[in-house]
C-alpha cells in the first residue's frame, strides 16, 4: 500500500518525506511506550 502511495509522489518533496518519516517514528515510539507500559498488566507477560 505504501509503495503505491509513494510511487505517485515525486521524490523531490524531501521536506514532505522527512515530515512523514518523523511522524511515523513518533507514532511508533508512542505505541511502543504504551505497549511496554501496559506490559506489566498483560496476562501473558509474567
Amino acid at each position: 500500500m505504501l509503495a503505491n502511495l509513494f510511487s505517485g509522489m515525486t521524490f523531490m518533496d524531501n521536506d514532505l518525506i522527512a515530515f512523514f518519516a518523523g511522524v511515523g517514528l513518533l507514532v511508533l515510539y508512542l505505541i511502543f511506550s504504551a505497549l511496554t507500559e501496559m506490559g506489566t498488566k498483560l496476562p501473558w507477560k509474567k
